[in-house]
């Protein structure tokens, strides 16, 4: 048995006794366990010669030596090559190995997992987003400016990528990367402006004015996805009962997307306080779209806008219990649970008259409804 002690540049050192016949390979997964610097990144070295994980240990001592010295560095190469190569399985190994090196990869391997955020495979481009939140330091601005390159790219795929890791590896409020992003906001290609609304919603506090100004000011985008993307981010950047937010999304009411009315209509209970009137008033309204998922979704929002026993909403609600679509039947007797006060006769004889309703669903949201509202009572 012979001691080989293993140095870094560092001047740290370990020791390790090998048996006869051990291999390099065996004696880096030691390293590996005790610096937890993963095998693709070990370089061990004698006299100045790289070993080969094939050759055996045996053949760089003399027989009267009880010692072995040897140094390991540190390389990106073999990684590098990995990441290259167009196999994914080996680029998912060589990212996940990446995530164990951590902050020692340095920049050479932030950027080398940014190029991996274009990667034409799903799995390499979803662990490229995870690794490169554990090689770089939040709101490193390099990393951060990487990123936000990628938003402009050609591909969706490349954009919604860059758009998660953005959220991983900047902190909300970081300015740099608000003014990175908002750059996009008039973009022409209406893939780079959504990509960047979407990155504000990860990036900005809630509150930000100068964030929320400038998505604001996107509500108009000729893109029918740029403009339901706006309102999802401002439901998730703004301050809860902004009466200048609420006014813009409820102009988009009146867009000729069925799509951007119903993100607006989803977005009022987030964005607007219980009670308020310019919300609930344009919810009510939504309950006569001519679109029936923008009518469903005025439903489920209206009983999040407006105090219990509500009769006008819930005279507008109670309109949707003949409706044709078996959905909003059932969407309107669960929004009886909520807008009727306990024992509420007149709900009673409403939400009854679906017990004999065609659809099975419908009956037994009916059988609910009817135990809510009088035994249990209908708490919210």
């Amino acid at each position: 048995m012979v001691l080989v002690i293993v140095s870094n540049i560092a001047g740290d050192s370990i020791q390790q006794h090998v048996e006869p016949g051990c291999k390099v390979c065996m004696l880096k997964e030691c390293i590996h366990q005790k610096w937890h610097v993963p095998h693709l990144f070990q370089v061990l070295l004698y006299n100045g010669e790289i070993l080969l994980d094939t050759e055996c240990l045996d053949a760089k001592y003399k027989e009267d030596e009880t010692q072995l010295r040897l140094m390991m560095l540190v390389s990106l190469k073999n990684c590098l090559e990995e990441l290259e190569s167009g196999m994914a399985d080996k680029q998912v190994k060589a990212l996940h190995d990446l995530t164990m090196l951590g902050l020692r990869g340095g920049l050479a391997a932030i950027t080398a997992v940014s190029a991996r955020l274009e990667d034409e495979d799903a799995f390499v481009r979803g662990e490229a987003i995870r690794t490169i939140s554990r090689i770089s330091k939040k709101g490193d601005s390099e990393t951060i400016a990487m990123v936000c390159s990628r938003l402009e790219h050609g591909s969706k795929c490349v954009r919604r990528a860059a758009v998660q890791a953005l959220g991983q590896i900047a902190d909300k409020g970081d300015r740099e990367a608000i003014i990175a992003v908002s750059s996009c906001l008039k973009h022409k290609r209406e893939g780079v402006r959504r990509a960047g609304v979407q990155a504000l919603a990860k990036v900005a506090d809630v509150g930000d004015e100068q964030a929320v100004r400038a998505v604001l000011a996107c509500l108009h985008d000729e893109d029918e996805y740029v403009r339901r993307s706006v309102i999802q981010t401002i439901s998730d950047i703004s301050e809860k009962g902004d009466q200048g937010v609420v006014a813009a999304v409820c102009a988009c009411l009146e867009d000729e997307s069925e799509d951007v009315r119903r993100a607006a209509v989803l977005a009022m209970p987030k964005i607007a306080e219980r009670g308020d009137e310019q919300a609930i008033t344009a919810v009510s309204t939504a309950l006569l779209d001519e679109d029936d998922g923008v009518q469903h979704a005025a439903v489920q929002a209206l009983v999040e806008l407006v105090e219990q026993g509500n009769r006008q909403a819930f005279m507008g609600v109670s309109a949707f219990l003949e409706h044709e679509a078996e959905y909003l039947r059932t969407a309107a007797l669960a929004a009886m649970i909520k807008l009727a006060n306990k024992d509420d006769q007149l709900a009673i004889i409403a939400v009854a008259a679906r017990l004999e309703d065609e659809n099975a669903s419908v009956r037994r949201a009916a059988v609910e409804a009817i135990a809510r509202i009088t035994d249990k009572g209908n708490a919210r």
